[in-house]
């Protein structure tokens, strides 16, 4: 019979790959449909327009017996809702039902409405279209789609490579990485625990072979029993969820995770084994370990584990500041109403999205004319122009109408006259009043305008706060800027031109107050299709701090998780060492070593971890710091892993951790080694 500890591993992947199945198919649907075979991205010039392409996809995919989706975001709900506009050629396969039951979700997270492609109507035909069925039909929609003149790039729509790279950027990558090496040691734990056990067979004539053969039978007995108690709770759960929808992406994901994992165990299981048969049987039967194998093997694991915990709990730090961040800016984001913020196709091509970007540009100055605009961009006075430096918050007038900003004196802000720029100083930075205004003024100087427009100033109190509308999804910036200079600045003044208002409504910089009447002034403008959504600015704030927390629960579990790691690989050579030189520790006690005296090179490896890790961490912050100038504890939402340079410092206190973990092992092992000795003499 195996140790328990050993089958408590091959459980524990069957219950993380259940666990992370979940989380990955529910992020993978955010992203789109699930079941498709391929992706299809459309994009180029304008080609016949939506009528001729709708039909040649429609022919295709009867001809070739595949069903063709054309995924758009809603106009005015992109994060909420979006369309998916279906091709059917095949009656008899699933998406054939979804037109007429609906888009089986598997989460609640979002809706999907299913309509026919005919409906596709004005709808720009270039975008993403997903392929169910096989690659001939893919090929012969690409060929076709390329026959209209568009510009075709298809793939796998499950990349391997797209989805690997997309769990190593969430904290489900670090949380494999850390589970991988907590399997590891258990597993490991367990066979070295039992190496009586195994020196008992060996003497009855079991070879390696057979060790591991009995070992998993035993195993594959406690696997197939957990995988069925698995399969039924997580069956009823899930149909408790969503009505068992897309259970069969939820077990081809939970299967590929389990067998990666119970690959990496049963390697674990089987280089222990073998460790344990380098020591003689005699040795064995006293259950004395090896000593240089199993300390370099616990080691392999040791010192990942270390940089993990340390990459764990950075993260971690990170997420912390920026969940209270958004969390407290909630307050100022409910006061935003209607605003929503812009987004755009990627799919037209360069030449028609510059002619755009300048119609764009056009539209968003006539709806800052009309008060229907915000602008407000975060950026750095020394990107700016040579001078001063520090944090600047450019904003029009009605950026002045929706946020109370007042001067020193106590004045409301409204805006700035027609053809200046006004900058505010903070009134703790009035010493470097002339040298802002400077920096101001060279940029203001530099723009497009053929005449330098004026510019005016004026000092705000000291602690202002400016909210930013800033720190949305993909963004790095912050909701709440303390004592920044603000720059005001209209289309009137010149200093930005119609398309560096598009560049600034693609970052999220630009808002229009009203999205259903933006949504006609954009279709009057002949934009259709290039402005592909308006995200409520006040609903993507919620939804971004309700990802953030997840995040931060998944953060802190793979801390506690890591610290798990490091505890037991201490608890694991501690008892590989004592084990190992049990008779020279006990001479050592009785003639009153001290205890470096005692464990030279043992601790000695351990300095040396603790100085190769922080020493790294020291290197890595300043690199980051050198690269990032201004980047402190205020940097922004996910922006400060060097923590204001103080990165080390937790760095430094892991490998404290670690190495304490070690010590106190060795205090305990070889107080017990000692007074069972005793006991025998």
């Amino acid at each position: 019979m195996t140790h328990r500890g050993t089958r408590l591993a091959y459980v524990l992947v069957l219950l993380y790959a259940a666990a992370t199945a979940f989380l990955v198919v529910r992020g993978l649907e955010e992203s789109g449909v699930l079941g498709a075979d391929h992706l299809v991205h459309v994009s180029g010039d304008a080609g016949p327009g939506a009528a001729r392409t709708v039909a040649v996809v429609e022919d295709v995919a009867r001809t070739h017996r595949v069903d063709v989706g054309r995924l758009v975001d809603d106009l005015l709900a992109p994060g909420e809702r979006r369309h998916l506009y279906l091709a059917v050629g095949r009656p008899d396969a699933g998406p054939a039902d979804w037109l007429v039951h609906g888009y089986p979700a598997f989460g609640p997270q979002g809706r999907t409405d299913v309509h026919d492609i005919a409906d596709l109507g004005q709808v720009d035909p270039r975008g993403y279209y997903v392929v169910f069925g096989g690659t001939d039909g893919r090929d012969a929609l690409d060929a076709a789609l390329r026959d209209l003149g568009y510009d075709v790039e298809s793939r796998a729509y499950y990349a391997p490579g797209a989805i690997a790279q997309w769990v190593w950027a969430q904290p489900l990558g670090t949380g494999l990485l850390v589970m991988t090496l907590l399997v590891v040691v258990v597993v490991a734990a367990g066979v070295l625990s039992s190496v009586k056990s195994y020196a008992v067979q060996r003497l009855h004539g079991a070879s390696g072979a057979t060790l591991v053969a009995r070992d998993l039978r035993d195993v594959g007995r406690v696997v197939l029993v957990a995988c069925g108690v698995l399969a039924v709770l997580v069956g009823a759960a899930l149909w408790a969820w969503n009505g068992l929808h897309q259970w069969v992406a939820y077990a081809a994901v939970a299967g590929a995770t389990a067998g990666a994992l119970l690959l990496v165990v049963l390697l674990a299981h089987v280089t222990a084994i073998w460790l344990t048969g380098r020591v003689p049987v005699l040795d064995a039967l006293k259950g004395r370990l090896p000593a240089h194998g199993t300390t370099a093997a616990v080691y392999l694991v040791r010192g990942p584990a270390l940089v993990l915990a340390v990459a764990a709990s950075v993260t971690a730090t990170v997420a912390v500041a920026d969940v209270v961040e958004r969390r407290d800016a909630l307050e100022a984001w409910s006061t935003v109403g209607d605003a929503a913020s812009l987004t755009f196709t990627a799919a037209f091509s360069p030449a028609e999205t510059d002619r755009l970007a300048g119609t764009t540009g056009e539209w968003l100055v006539a709806e800052e004319a009309a008060g229907r605009m915000v602008l407000a961009a975060q950026d750095r006075l020394e990107l700016m122009a040579p001078g001063a430096q520090g944090d600047v918050l450019l904003v029009n007038s009605t950026y002045l109408t929706q946020q109370d900003v007042r001067t020193a004196d106590g004045a409301r802000l409204t805006g700035t006259p027609p053809g200046t720029v006004t900058v505010l100083v903070p009134q703790d930075r009035a010493a470097e009043h002339d040298a802002i205004v400077g920096t101001i003024t060279t940029w203001a100087d530099s723009g497009p305008a053929t005449t330098a427009p004026a510019v005016e100033s004026a000092l705000l109190p000291a602690g202002t706060e400016l909210f930013t509308y800033g720190a949305q999804r993909g963004t790095q910036e912050r909701p709440v800027l303390t004592d920044a200079v603000v720059v005001v600045v209209d289309a009137t003044s010149g200093t930005v031109r119609p398309a560096d208002y598009m560049a600034l409504a693609s970052q999220g910089h630009v808002l229009v107050l009203d999205p259903e009447r933006a949504l006609q002034g954009a279709q009057d403008a002949g934009l259709t299709g290039f402005v592909t959504s308006f995200r409520p600015a006040q609903q993507e704030a919620v939804d971004v701090y309700a990802d953030v927390l997840r995040d931060l629960r998944l953060h802190l579990a793979n801390v506690a998780v890591a610290l798990l790691v490091l505890l037991a690989t201490a608890v694991g050579l501690g008892q590989v060492y004592t084990r190992s030189h049990a008779q020279r520790l006990f001479v050592s006690y009785v003639h009153g070593w001290s205890f470096v005296r005692t464990h030279p090179r043992l601790l000695a490896v351990e300095a040396a971890l603790l100085i190769a890790v922080a020493g790294a961490s020291v290197w890595a912050t300043g690199a980051l710091l050198a690269a990032r100038p201004g980047v402190g504890p205020d940097g922004g939402p996910g922006s400060a892993y060097a923590l204001g340079g103080l990165q080390p410092v937790l760095t430094s206190s892991w490998a404290l951790l670690n190495a304490g973990f070690v010590v106190v092992t060795l205090v305990v092992l070889t107080r017990r080694l000692v007074r069972t000795r005793s006991a025998e003499a």
